[in-house]
């Protein structure tokens, strides 16, 4: 076998095992999917005020699903399924419909697996009509 062919072979399984090594190390930072998935408690604030709870659960398929429990300052309640969760790296962004269906409710943030905030946007017929920021951290298990 060539020289350098076995030695480009040698790398390669070489960086694959540190690779899984670091992976499998404990201690080691969750991926983007880990650190969102469980459940969470928070405030927000804005054009409206209260706190929340939300789920965030991964798939068989890799795509993240959950919900939402709002409790508004003033106002109502609700409950809401989220209709998309993309998460990348700490980046997270969170989409639902109003429980009237007349608005869509975007969180965007950033979190580290114990803490997340960021910024939440009401939309209306493709125009915002409230908006503010959020915060949260992991609720602890039980």
């Amino acid at each position: 076998m060539n020289r350098s062919l076995s030695g480009l072979i040698l790398l390669v399984v070489f960086a694959a095992a540190a690779v899984s090594l670091v992976a499998q190390t404990p201690g080691t930072k969750p991926s983007g999917g880990e650190k969102f998935s469980g459940a969470w408690a928070g405030t927000f604030e804005g054009d409206a005020t209260g706190k929340f709870e939300m789920t965030i659960s991964p798939g068989a398929d890799g795509k993240h699903s959950g919900s939402v429990s709002v409790t508004p300052d003033s106002g109502e309640g609700y409950t809401a399924s989220f209709k998309s969760v993309s998460v990348e790296g700490d980046k997270i962004v969170v989409k639902y419909d109003s429980p009237d269906g007349g608005s869509e409710v975007a969180l965007e943030g950033t979190g580290d697996g114990k803490a997340a905030s960021g910024k939440w946007v009401i939309q209306s017929q493709g125009s915002q009509s409230a908006s503010g920021t959020w915060k949260t951290t992991r609720k602890a298990d039980k």
